[in-house]
């Protein structure tokens, strides 16, 4: 049973009264369930002394509201369930899709870099190429002043040949001379004056050979630097070389990156249809279950308003009740203090009365005493 509020136990001057406050609320209580399930005759006989059929058709009336509300109940969490699992699917799908733009946005990212080092590249190629072009020139010109120098060294040896045959010659003509030497001294002198312009000569043309010979060892010096330049070259031309290769390496590398970038482009399109489909479902689905609930819910909800106009109802009938009760609690205290009062008053009226027959009763006594 439902026991009594506070603000009725205060009311209450007895609480032997509790029990019937108690069966009064669980009375109230049962009607109003039973209000609500088109059940309007219930009333406090059917708690203290149940009839047979009227408790029946009690029982029948609740058992039908019970199994209706554990039907629907269960209706109602299968469809929660299902909106609860695709949720979830929306969220993995979600988190899918994060996922894979999160990829193609470091393949992006990478693509961006390749991309950058390939300008870098291809920048360093093209002053490699221009430094290839000046060191070409570089090279024809060599190879020009290389042409000059062999053709002047060849001359020089040539020259030095004919050099060294005159010399021969003239050895062969000086022991011609000596053997045909005159005894006589002016002719003597005068060939020792013939003998030492020739010397002479020969000396000049000696310190001249000497000068040429040395500005070719210059010039083959010169060219042996020209050489070891050339030789640079060609290691830097090998180094290009690699580079070149590095580069078209490179550029295969970007080619696959470019493919794999459109092959994850293509996967995205086909998630991205793939989650239209899914969503365009879900929300067929969720409208569905929308409409369900309208249905399962708009003759609850009429209920509910109906529940709530009873309860005002039946609030306002237990206040008025209340205030009934509270007035006659007032006129039943009233009336405790009249009586308490009346009491009060009757004890004294008793009380003087005693002290009146007793003195009375002592007057008699002494009066007897003094007739004997």
């Amino acid at each position: 049973m439902l026991q009594a509020t506070p603000e009725q136990l205060n009311v209450m001057p007895y609480h032997e009264d509790s029990d019937v406050v108690n069966l009064i609320n669980l009375c109230t209580v049962m009607s109003q369930v039973f209000n609500k399930i088109f059940l309007y005759d219930f009333c406090l006989t059917d708690i203290t002394s149940p009839g047979q059929k009227r408790f029946k058709k009690q029982a029948k009336f609740l058992a039908n509201f019970i199994l209706y509300t554990m039907h629907k109940k269960s209706k109602f969490n299968d469809k929660l369930e299902f909106i609860q699992t695709m949720s979830k699917q929306l969220e993995e799908m979600k988190e899918k899709k994060a996922q894979t733009s999160e990829l193609i946005n470091k393949k992006i990212m990478h693509k961006a870099k390749q991309v950058d080092m390939i300008q870098k590249l291809e920048d360093d190629l093209k002053g490699l190429q221009s430094r290839m072009e000046k060191i070409n020139k570089k090279t024809v010109e060599i190879e020009a002043v290389k042409n000059n120098v062999e053709k002047k060294n060849k001359k020089a040896k040539e020259l030095y040949g004919s050099s060294k045959t005159i010399a021969v010659n003239l050895t062969k003509k000086i022991t011609e001379i000596q053997s045909q030497v005159v005894h006589s001294p002016e002719k003597h002198q005068s060939r020792l004056d013939e003998l030492k312009k020739q010397y002479k000569l020969k000396e000049e043309e000696r310190a001249y050979k000497q000068e040429h010979i040395q500005e070719k060892k210059q010039y083959i010096k010169q060219i042996e630097e020209k050489l070891n330049f050339v030789q640079k070259i060609t290691e830097d031309f090998s180094i290009l070389s690699d580079t070149y290769t590095e580069h078209s390496n490179k550029r295969t590398e970007l080619n696959d990156v470019k493919k794999e970038i459109d092959s994850l482009n293509t996967i995205m399109n086909k998630q991205q249809t793939k989650l239209a489909k899914h969503k365009d479902q879900v929300n067929v689905e969720k409208h569905k279950l929308q409409i369900n609930y309208e249905e399962d819910i708009i003759p609850l909800q009429k209920l509910h308003s109906l529940l709530l106009s009873d309860k005002k109802k039946q609030k306002i009938e237990l206040d008025k009740a209340q205030e009934c009760y509270n007035e006659k609690y007032m006129k039943r205290n009233k009336l405790q203090t009249d009586i308490k009062k009346v009491e009060q008053e009757t004890e004294i009226f008793m009380s003087n009365c005693q002290k009146a027959y007793d003195s009375e009763l002592v007057c008699e006594a002494k009066l007897r005493q003094s007739w004997v």
